[in-house]
């Protein structure tokens, strides 16, 4: 479409005169039109800075409260379908392999058992002159973390200590806590506490040291998670199991006889050993023990392996499978003879003699003296097959938008494995409560954004209006010299357009600075209790500051056009004659 040489003079008049209009405003010309586009553009003003703070804070309270919440439970969990019951890691092939697709930015295995902890207390004295201890105790949730754990949100939160080493061989017997439970039981970093778990239904104490103390301003977790090492959570919770073999110290009818145990299991009634010849159940009264009679020669070793078994169901011609992975102990056992005319070892009817001595490999030694031999044996452990269980997987995404992805991904891996052993769910499912708060607030920001726009097309249709009727005389000589409506109505256009852009720089300017002393300064605070976070968070996104302003320019220019329909039913006889 080409442009004609008369639609250019129309455009350079408007631009002009509208231009010659500002400049007559500019120097206090127009007794009407002043005040009211003072006001016009003090309203642009108000309004962009009361829009750019809006939708700064909500979506900064937003970025905030979302990044504390998946920082607590990552963005996708995997749990077992049954309720309280670990996940085999080695029947997970997922892990740790699924972070290496684009969508998933790392997964990490993680436990979780309530607890109570308990201070050591203050010293006081009573009354009567007696000596005793007061100690606060208070309830808590204990997060078991490994070595994939990502420590990067709780140690940005650290306000005291470090996290926790979980990489050792050996347990860590520290623990990460929050400074709300630091400060209800007067603790602070190196003091010792004690930690309560039920196992059965006997509390079982366990003492830990304070490594680190974070806060998130997010009571509803800092109130009660606690971070230490997962092989105690493992282990109170008897996953997988634990075997140990050594000779009994007495022997009967002149033999020898081992003694084998096993612990952990769901159930702790249907314990199977295997000592070479298949799996035995136990005929003890202990169903952890099993003995087996021993009759040795030269030296050997012995292997066992041992878990708790699954009762087999009525008529089924199947075997028995175990709960949990089998654990195997290994006895070498050394003979030395002391007299060289019995080549085999003799045991009295009486307690045999034992010197145990520990040994630097992690397991230990034990000597034991017969009447005619000195036996020495060594026993290796694998510790157990605890470790090869966890309560569940946390999974973290490369990018929020794409959580919905994520998760159908997660779900499409762990549907493949053939069984439906596994829940998925994302944070939103998990935290429903809490991030549909967070879009009530999207509605929120919506609402003020509208009034404010609307209150801002409202005072520059009515400055436009003034100004169209404070200058009618000129609209008649102009429509009398031949120019046309759209080119008159443009003059005003332009200087609306003016006007707008005038209230628009300056709401940005002062809108972006209150944004920007806020995020530096936390001038404005909160309540944690109520806001979950001490000061009002603001995300200052230039995506949101460009689409706020040329969507009010949008729609503020459109809104300008109604107004100036006015001009076409000025008559410009009548408008001459005007004043």
């Amino acid at each position: 479409m080409f442009v004609t040489f008369r639609q250019i003079i129309d455009l350079n008049l408007a631009f002009n005169i509208a231009k010659r209009l500002i400049k007559d405003k500019d120097k206090g010309q127009g007794k009407i039109s002043g005040p009211v586009i003072k006001i016009s553009i003090l309203s642009i003003i108000l309004g962009m800075i009361v829009m750019i703070i809006a939708i700064s804070v909500v979506t900064g309270f937003q970025h905030e409260i979302r990044n504390k919440v998946i920082g607590f439970g990552s963005h996708i969990q995997i749990n077992a379908f049954s309720d309280g019951q670990p996940i085999n890691i080695r029947n997970a092939p997922f892990y740790p392999s699924i972070q290496d697709h684009e969508l998933i930015e790392h997964i990490q295995m993680y436990a979780i058992k309530p607890g109570i902890i308990q201070n050591y207390g203050d010293t006081l004295k009573t009354e009567d002159g007696k000596v005793k201890i007061d100690r606060d105790v208070e309830g808590i949730m204990c997060k078991g973390i490994g070595p994939d754990f990502d420590w990067d949100f709780i140690e940005s939160k650290l306000v005291a200590g470090e996290i926790v080493d979980v990489s050792t061989k050996e347990v860590n017997k520290d623990l990460v806590l929050s400074q709300y439970v630091a400060n209800l039981l007067k603790l602070s970093v190196g003091d010792k506490i004690d930690l309560y778990f039920l196992k059965g239904e006997t509390p079982l104490p366990k003492s830990f040291k304070v490594k680190g103390i974070y806060n998130t301003g997010f009571e509803e977790y800092d109130k009660e998670l606690v971070y230490l090492d997962i092989r105690h959570i493992q282990k109170l919770n008897n996953w997988g199991s634990s075997a140990t073999l050594s000779i009994k110290d007495t022997c009967k009818n002149g033999r020898l006889f081992l003694e084998a145990y096993c612990y952990g299991g769901i159930y702790e009634q249907n314990y199977r050993f295997n000592l070479g010849r298949g799996y035995d159940i136990t005929t003890s009264r202990d169903p952890h023990r099993y003995d087996f009679p021993l009759f040795i020669k030269n030296d050997t070793t012995i292997t066992l392996t041992a878990a708790e078994f699954k009762l087999r169901a009525h008529g089924s011609m199947e075997g028995p499978e175990p709960y949990f992975l089998p654990d195997t102990a290994v006895l070498s056992i050394d003979v030395e003879y002391l007299n060289d005319s019995i080549d085999y070892c003799l045991c009295e009817n009486n307690n045999v003699d034992v010197i145990k001595s520990e040994v630097s490999d992690g397991g230990y030694t034990k000597k034991y003296f017969l009447p005619n031999a000195i036996l020495t044996t060594t026993l290796s452990t694998s510790g157990g097959t605890y470790e090869y269980y966890v309560g569940g997987f946390e999974l973290s995404t490369s990018d929020w938008e794409h959580l919905e992805s994520a998760k159908e991904l997660v779900e499409d891996e762990t549907n493949a494995i053939g069984n439906s052993t596994y829940n998925v769910q994302s944070i939103m499912d998990v935290r429903g409560d809490i991030f549909g708060w967070l879009d009530m607030l999207d509605m929120n920001v919506i609402i003020i954004l509208a009034l404010t726009i609307f209150v801002a097309v409202i005072n520059m249709s009515s400055a436009l209006l003034v100004l169209i009727l404070e200058r009618t005389n000129m609209i008649g000589i102009l429509k009398a010299m031949g120019s046309s409506n759209w080119t008159i109505r443009k003059v005003f256009l332009y200087n609306a357009a003016y006007l707008i852009g005038q209230g628009m720089i300056w709401g940005n300017i002062i809108g972006i600075g209150l944004c920007l002393l806020q995020q530096e300064f936390q001038l404005v605070s909160l309540p944690t209790e109520t806001y979950y976070i001490s000061s009002v968070p603001v995300n200052l996104n230039i995506w949101h500051i460009l689409l706020l302003n040329a969507g009010t320019i949008v729609l503020c220019t459109l809104a300008m056009i109604i107004p100036s329909y006015f001009i076409t039913r000025i008559s410009p006889v009548k408008a001459i004659k005007f004043n």
